[in-house]
């Protein structure tokens, strides 16, 4: 028995439902075993400094649930798919459920946790949702619905695939938009605010240090990763500095921007489709949602750090699943392994999403019909080929790193962070066990499981099904950057793979309606797709006028300091030091002021805002006392950071030689 392909989409439709069921009573029986079984491990908070002793939330629960249902379901998806949607007999047809049933269902699974989400301060606190967000919500399904409706009746001819220059339009500009409106800036426009004085300091400061000449694992760990000894080179051609560092972010920015959407564009044919799903990608990208609200938050720490390598593996693997040969596959283990080199997160993500992909593909051969022997070599070989890849290229940098150190690396800094946040539960948040956001981008990778798992056991060779499993193994990977810390606009951060692999599911569902192949009530479910991208497309729309006027501002003001007293202090840091010096500065921004110096710090260690642990804080201070730095910067008032106590018991033995104007940076040195 084959099932006919009207059955099919049901099929699958049931399988996806049947899924989300058997995650829902699956957490709840992996939370009995595990509470059960285990002992929650104590705190270990004594680790951290004080100030951060408070903040220790360990999920060791949480965590044990998600890895194994994150392991165990994709496997139980692909052996029903195997067992009831294969090329095989199940002894008698299938009962047909109602396709109606089945579609509505689905859909609510789909808008059902969206209900109550908008793009307002409610994403600050999660409080007082506004009564127009269900209403928007429901019109822009209920718009979509009947437009896919009245197109179907329209023309019932299979569309083919061209070039969309008007997506390609509104897309491009969306993006250089949103780009320059405040994502490139200088030193003018630092000023006193934590997206300066602890975001972004966290990242320039390793990236200031290591062009300065340090090495990383050796001088200084990277919380953000390895990106800063790969960036290094380009910034001794070009000088570092604020303008310069967010200048070649903005360009890793459109560069993984046009990755992620070309893969869109050669799997969506709908226009309303890929246009709105184009805006929704600009929209849940790089920190636009706080923008929209009116928060200048650049968060150079995901985007583009955590998101240019995977978004470029996205464009790799469509070139690989377009022609299955070693070289393309070798290209995307290659782009694997420096993405694990440049942030350990995500770049880990992207070589467990091509592995398993491989090893799923191999399953399908053994599964599909056919002799597929030759099929499975190369696979085989593929999936060797990808191990070796990693593992020498991983291995060849890090020996470059112990050939450029001046001794032996400091092996422990490679996941420190991980294991201070993740294991320890450093700042984590539990995941909502209502309904919310994160359940919809969920649902979308398992039903783009189940879609492509069918395909699989069929032997079908589609570009389209192996993307939406690559994607939606990626975007499950991905997920674990919201499972730790569950915060609601963690969950826009992490999404992005879904808003694809939606469209696409999409997409490919609006096919197969206007070929006749399948139910009109199938359209709830391309409905779903673009009336959630609608809806995220629409706060952009509404706050074009804030871009264009925000680009005007910020060319206007270039040259004029948003922050007087920022500005005093970097003049008098530059004016008592020498580029290439080593000076302490021991204030906030303290990554900023090196950038904008060039200068480099005599200790060894963390900066000032990624020192979290204590026996860090401790080697500091020990080094502090012990090197005795000639030459210090000190900040004061509201320039002045929280130090060990011993540091300023040692400052007593230093003399003032100047202060700025604003009496917030002093110029120290050892008294004799």
């Amino acid at each position: 028995m084959r099932l006919n392909i009207k059955n099919d989409n049901i099929n699958i439709t049931t399988l996806f439902i049947c899924a989300v069921v058997v995650c829902i009573l699956g957490a709840y029986g992996l939370g009995f075993f595990y509470h059960a079984t285990f002992t929650m491990p104590a705190r270990y908070s004594d680790l951290l400094i004080a100030p951060y002793r408070r903040q220790v939330f360990p999920e060791p629960d949480e965590r044990f649930i998600f890895t194994a249902l994150l392991g165990g379901v994709p496997l139980l998806c692909l052996y029903v798919a195997y067992l009831f949607l294969g090329h095989r007999t199940v002894g008698k047809e299938l009962p047909r459920p109602n396709p109606w049933l089945i579609y509505v269902s689905a859909a609510v699974l789909f808008i059902g946790p969206m209900i109550g989400f908008e793009f307002s301060w409610w994403l600050l606190d999660e409080k007082h949702v506004q009564q127009w967000s269900p209403v928007l919500l429901a019109a822009c399904f209920i718009g979509a619905f009947g437009y896919y409706l009245y197109l179907q009746r329209e023309s019932t001819r299979p569309t083919t695939h061209a070039f969309d220059r008007s997506a390609f339009i509104v897309f491009i500009t969306a993006a250089i938009l949103q780009m320059a409106a405040w994502r490139v800036v200088g030193s003018h426009s630092v000023f006193y605010d934590t997206s300066w004085d602890l975001h972004f300091d966290a990242v320039i400061y390793t990236v200031s240090q290591v062009v300065m000449g340090k090495t990383l694992l050796y001088d200084l760990p990277s919380q953000y990763g390895l990106a800063p000894e790969i960036l290094a080179p380009i910034f001794k051609l070009v000088r570092l500095t604020t303008r310069s560092f967010t200048s070649v972010c903005a360009i890793l920015q459109l560069v993984s921007l046009l990755c992620v959407w070309r893969v869109l564009e050669r799997n969506v044919r709908d226009r309303a489709l890929l246009i709105f799903t184009s805006l929704a990608l600009v929209m849940v990208t790089f920190e636009t949602v706080l923008f929209v609200l009116g928060l200048v938050e650049r968060y150079y720490q995901y985007w583009p750090i955590r998101f240019f390598w995977p978004a470029v593996s996205v464009a790799a693997f469509h070139r690989y699943s377009k022609s299955e040969t070693l070289a393309s596959g070798a290209w995307v283990s290659i782009i694997s392994a420096v993405a694990v080199l440049w942030n350990a997160d995500s770049g880990a993500m992207v070589v467990i999403a091509f592995s398993a992909f491989l090893i799923f593909k191999l399953a399908g051969t053994y599964l599909a019909p056919g002799d597929l022997r030759a099929v499975r070599r190369k696979l085989w070989m593929s999936l060797a080929l990808h191990c070796v890849i990693v593992a020498v290229l991983i291995a060849a940098f890090l020996f470059y790193l112990s050939l450029k150190a001046a001794g032996p690396l400091h092996w422990n800094w490679l996941f420190e962070y991980q294991l201070t946040f993740y294991k320890l539960g450093f700042m984590m948040l539990p995941m909502p066990t209502y309904p919310s956001a994160w359940m919809t981008v969920i649902a979308v990778y398992l039903m783009g499981l189940c879609v492509s798992f069918t395909g699989l056991v069929r032997g079908r060779r589609s570009t389209t099904l192996d993307d939406i499993i690559y994607l939606s193994l990626l975007g499950l990977g991905l997920f674990v950057y919201f499972q730790g810390r569950s915060h609601i606009l963690n969950i826009i951060t992490v999404c992005w793979p879904a808003v694809i692999v939606g469209a696409m599911l999409a997409d490919r569902v609006l096919r197969l309606v206007r070929a006749r192949r399948a139910d009109r009530s199938a359209l709830l479910l391309p409905a779903v797709a673009l009336g959630l991208s609608i809806f995220c497309a629409v706060p952009f729309i509404w706050k074009i006028p804030k871009f264009v006027n925000s680009v005007h501002d910020l060319y206007v003001t270039r040259k004029i300091p948003m922050s007087p007293q920022v500005q005093s202090e970097i003049d008098f840091i530059r004016a008592h030091s020498k580029p290439g010096q080593a000076c302490e500065i021991l204030a906030i921004r303290q990554g900023t002021y090196y950038t904008e110096a060039r200068l480099v710090s005599p200790l060894s260690g963390p900066g000032n805002v990624e020192t979290v642990l204590q026996r860090d804080r401790d080697s500091m201070v020990e080094q502090f006392q012990t090197l005795r730095p000639t030459c210090v910067f000190l900040g004061r008032g509201t320039a002045s950071q929280d130090f060990d106590p011993r540091i300023n018991e040692t400052l007593k033995s230093y003399g003032v030689m100047a202060t700025n104007d604003t009496n917030t940076i002093q110029y120290l040195v050892p008294l004799k």
